[in-house]
């Protein structure tokens, strides 16, 4: 799933993406992971991050208004392609991530969430973990095509032309919904790993009155529907999962579907403009846009590989190195390794996948072949019933007139020979 708007990053898919994985219109909905290293998912990898769109492009947020996007999982559902879907009917987002079965509020209560983020930068090379901050969040996200986000209404100006924005969707197993019309992956509680988003957008805010800009450092959102105080408040990362590194240690591999990332209030978060970021300083006519430069952090790599940041202070929060430095995945491979090394208390190794989950995968994949392949049949012996409803008619009529015309030869036949009597 993505939005789809031409303020995206290779909103018409990247240059040199090939069949199968990026058929036109599909390319930025495709899985992102799991397991992958940071370079190949920040803003779906280095040929998204090379693809940007016109400044003249960037998304307007009112600030204290709304936005309204559209979510599918092709451009040809949009009003952007030739398939647009109407609202309100069923899958009118996807053929696997709309509407599911049960009630309308228990599908809603089970929903992944989606949120958009922010960071006051004008490259996505200059965008960090560190640096982006979740403003909106839609909590029945994926639910319809049309999609509408609140603006905070304390939300500034970018310092620059526009800023960095992005869409961030971690599915969940209620989030895949019915699998070609017939069921629906909920009932079989399959683990969906893979189906986790990140859109990069160029975005600007319209009508903004303040200039006091979102607090930092961000903080990570911590699973708490066990447990309401531990919920986190105020400015917070984008929960960054099932890659590496990521900042939901919570969730478990092993049990796919518990403590799933979402963003809801299992997680802390309450839905619309996240009004309580604003905690920070005045914002300045000239910004830097670098911020290793406004940090004055480096890192430094050790004998062994590990790494530490310059004032040598390991077991900090910091999710990985890219964070420590300020700097973006493309300028930082060590992000992943000097993570983990530093003591980090959020997780930053790639989960590792059940055996259970390895057999689940295959079989769900079987299932759903199977399901086509049940479709398909049935479509062709439709349209073969209706070939032969057709030919039979089409006898049924040449008969007719037949006899229509016997029937009027008969009548001349007889008129002729009363006629000669």
């Amino acid at each position: 799933m993505s939005i789809w708007h031409p303020s995206m990053f290779a909103f018409n898919g990247p240059a040199n993406c090939a069949a199968p994985e990026c058929y036109p219109g599909q390319a930025p909905v495709s899985p992102l992971g799991p397991g992958w290293e940071q370079d190949k998912w920040w803003f779906r990898g280095p040929d998204y991050r090379s693809e940007l769109p016109s400044g003249d492009d960037a998304a307007v947020l009112p600030a204290g208004g709304s936005w309204t996007t559209e979510i599918t999982c092709h451009k040809d559902y949009t009003t952007y392609g030739t398939l647009t879907t109407t609202p309100g009917e069923d899958e009118e987002c996807c053929l696997y991530h709309s509407h599911l079965e049960g009630s309308e509020a228990q599908v809603k209560e089970g929903a992944a969430g989606c949120a958009l983020g922010i960071a006051d930068v004008t490259s996505p090379d200059d965008a960090t973990m560190d640096n982006i901050v979740i403003f909106s969040i839609q909590a029945t996200c994926v639910w319809t095509r049309e999609t509408t986000f609140d603006i905070p209404s304390a939300m500034p100006a970018c310092s620059g032309e526009w800023c960095i924005c992005a869409w961030f969707w971690p599915s969940t197993y209620r989030t895949s919904s019915k699998l070609f019309g017939y069921i629906s992956l909920n009932s079989l509680r399959m683990p969906t790993f893979q189906l986790y988003s990140m859109t990069g957008f160029y975005c600007k805010v319209d009508g903004a009155a303040s200039t006091v800009r979102w607090g930092s450092p961000l903080q990570d959102a911590v699973y708490c529907a066990d447990d309401s105080s531990k919920c986190v408040e105020g400015p917070r990362r984008a929960m960054y999962a099932f890659n590496t590194p990521n900042n939901t240690p919570e969730w478990d591999s092993t049990n796919p579907n518990a403590k799933r990332p979402a963003y809801g209030s299992t997680w802390g978060w309450t839905a619309g403009a996240q009004n309580d970021i604003f905690t920070g300083e005045v914002a300045s006519s000239a910004r830097s846009t670098n911020p290793s430069a406004e940090e004055g952090a480096s890192v430094s790599s050790t004998s062994s590989g590990s790494a530490k940041t310059s004032d040598g202070a390991e077991g900090s929060t910091t999710l990985s190195s890219s964070e420590a430095t300020g700097t973006s995945p493309s300028s930082s491979s060590a992000t992943p390794s000097s993570s983990a090394s530093a003591g980090s208390s959020t997780s930053s190794s790639s989960p590792s996948i059940s055996t259970a989950s390895m057999i689940a995968i295959p079989i769900m994949l079987l299932f759903a072949g199977w399901m086509f392949y049940r479709k398909w049949k049935a479509y062709q012996l439709s349209k073969k019933t209706a070939a032969l409803v057709q030919r039979d008619e089409e006898i049924a009529l040449k008969k007719t007139k037949r006899r229509r015309r016997k029937r009027k030869g008969e009548r001349s036949e007889e008129s002729s020979s009363e006629e000669e009597r």
